[in-house]
């Protein structure tokens, strides 16, 4: 009888932890899926990697001949995402010669908004989700 009580507690448990790392997961999946800049001329699609970090390569571009930003350019990679934020990733600036460490936050489910550091300085830019 103990034993069925011990396969009965260790099966609802496990079912439990699955549903728990599943929820996390969905909530970490969030930031998945195509992004407007401010200025909307620029599209990212972010993607989430098989090490379970998340990339953002351009999708679209309003100037086809734009001289930062070329399609499918990666422009964030490596973050990961603890705590209900994102971190430790890198993004491309060019205003800062090249990459720069990134963080990122979903400040509601169509709003994320991801700020560059590069030594003492930073700076956010927003992005709308795409439709």
């Amino acid at each position: 009888m103990k034993q069925i009580y011990l396969i009965i507690f260790f099966t609802v448990g496990s079912i439990f932890l699955n549903t728990s790392v599943s929820k996390a997961q969905s909530k970490a999946d969030d930031i998945v899926g195509e992004w407007l800049n401010a200025d909307k001329d620029r599209k990212i699609q972010f993607t989430r990697a098989g090490n379970g970090t998340y990339n953002a390569k351009i999708s679209w571009l309003k100037k086809a001949n734009d001289e930062e930003y070329k399609m499918d350019m990666v422009v964030i990679k490596g973050l990961t995402f603890k705590n209900g934020e994102y971190g430790g990733g890198q993004a491309y600036s060019p205003g800062n010669g090249g990459w720069v460490k990134a963080t990122a936050k979903l400040k509601d489910i169509n709003t994320l908004n991801v700020t560059g550091y590069k030594y003492f300085l930073s700076k956010t830019r927003s992005y709308t989700r795409s439709k």
